[in-house]
């Protein structure tokens, strides 16, 4: 019974039938676009950064401020041994 009701309305509203068919398909189409994507760039990412890792800083820069009213931004650079 839910069958024929079902084929019955089906085929009553093609257009709506139709369009409703189309947009689905194109929600699954994204997000399997999106999903391989994100996929691929994440492969690609750790392929380009896997010889950084396990490397350590061997330079930190920091900021001093000055207590004056102007404030000269000035760079120290220490070398970690």
């Amino acid at each position: 019974m839910f069958l024929t009701y079902l084929r019955r309305e089906l085929t009553n509203r093609r257009k709506q039938t139709v369009v409703i068919a189309v947009g689905m398909a194109l929600a699954i189409a994204l997000v399997v676009i999106v999903s391989s994507i994100a996929s691929g760039v994440q492969s690609a990412q750790s392929s380009v950064l896997q010889s950084v890792y396990g490397v350590g800083t061997d330079i930190t820069v920091t900021k001093t401020e000055t207590p004056h009213v102007e404030q000269h931004r000035t760079a120290v650079v220490r070398l970690r041994r």
